[in-house]
């Protein structure tokens, strides 16, 4: 069963955006349009379900007669069509799930960018860069290199050079991470022989 609900402005009070959905849809902020998501960054919002227990059909049909009057009435919405489109509960084939594994192989995972990751995940993800290949050719380290040099660095950038191992934990951690790295040297090439 379906419902329709309203996204209500905390600052005024006034309705937003107009929706049909089903489960937890009215209380989802993921696959909202960038409107919708400037004005609840701003603001916040508050939620009105107007009916349910709907037909998908007449869900689509009051959503569409919601955003109608609204609109005439002179509310400012943030939905980017007049309602009553979608497909709810659609499914990919297999053929269409390979297809989209297949594009993402090979290409960061942004979901994960700039998130704490377990010691667990960062052993695998080290694991898994082991003895491939650097992304970098010695043709565009040269290149690289080649492009800073002669390049003139400002007064803060020099003092921040200079400065960057007086700060103790820093030396510390670093001495850490060299010394561990060492010994993994050593256990390798101990296996080796």
């Amino acid at each position: 069963m379906f419902y329709v609900y309203h996204h209500i402005r905390k600052d005024t009070n006034e309705v937003f955006y107009v929706g049909k959905g089903r489960g937890g849809r009215a209380f989802s902020k993921t696959s909202r349009n960038q409107h919708w998501k400037n004005i609840v960054n701003k603001c916040g919002f508050t939620i009105e379900i107007i009916a349910k227990g709907l037909l998908e059909e007449e869900a689509f049909d009051l959503e569409k007669q919601e955003i109608s009057r609204l609109l005439e009435s002179g509310c400012g919405l943030v939905n980017l069509t007049e309602g009553g489109e979608g497909i709810s509960g659609h499914k990919h084939s297999p053929d269409a799930i390979e297809k989209m594994r297949l594009a993402k192989l090979g290409k960061p995972n942004l979901a994960l960018k700039g998130k704490p990751k377990s010691p667990e995940h960062v052993e695998k993800m080290a694991q898994s860069k082991r003895g491939k290949p650097s992304p970098c050719t010695p043709e565009k380290a040269a290149a690289i290199s080649k492009a800073k040099k002669g390049k003139p660095l400002s007064d803060e950038h020099i003092e921040a050079l200079k400065n960057r191992w007086n700060d103790p934990i820093r030396r510390e951690k670093h001495r850490e991470a060299m010394k561990a790295h060492w010994e993994k040297r050593k256990a390798l090439i101990k296996g080796k022989d």
